[in-house]
């Protein structure tokens, strides 16, 4: 996992990068708390129309930023509670490549349209592609199972 600086407006984070399908999904999760001005950034690979953030397993308020491949701000999610439902639906045809999560009152300022400045070693996973690899073997396995469960236990013709 590596490490960016994410700055918006006169806003400035040092973020931790989730890229990989593993990172994105355990995000902050089970962490109990992050030093101000820190975050994580979520790197999605490609922007996405729709995206739902498990809060779940969050332990403390955020405030969610979402991003495009633009780097502009498309979205803001504000004081978002543990177990709360956030996500975020695209107003535009770009939607978001990137969100970051950051404690809750530190984009307080931070608005749609904003130009978003990112320095560091981004090493990103393409989740757009992995999906798009991953999706008609489960298609297939789903399938066959739904088939096998339609035929139902086999019998023998004796019976």
């Amino acid at each position: 996992m590596g490490e960016i600086t994410v700055s918006i407006n006169d806003k400035q984070w040092v973020c931790s990068i989730a890229s990989s399908p593993i990172e994105i999904i355990q995000g902050l999760g089970g962490v109990e708390s992050i030093e101000p001005w820190t975050g994580m950034l979520f790197d999605l690979g490609v922007d996405y129309s729709r995206i739902d953030i498990n809060m779940g397993e969050m332990l403390f308020p955020l405030d969610i930023i979402f991003i495009n491949s633009n780097l502009r701000v498309v979205g803001v999610l504000h004081d978002v509670q543990p177990n709360e439902e956030a996500y975020f639906i695209a107003s535009n045809s770009l939607g978001a490549r990137y969100f970051m999560e950051v404690n809750a009152g530190e984009a307080a300022s931070v608005e749609v349209g904003d130009v978003v400045s990112m320095q560091g070693d981004m090493q990103t996973v393409n989740i757009g592609g992995i999906i798009g690899y991953l999706l008609p073997i489960m298609v297939v396995t789903f399938g066959a199972t739904a088939v096998i469960k339609a035929m139902g236990p086999s019998k023998p013709k004796w019976m």
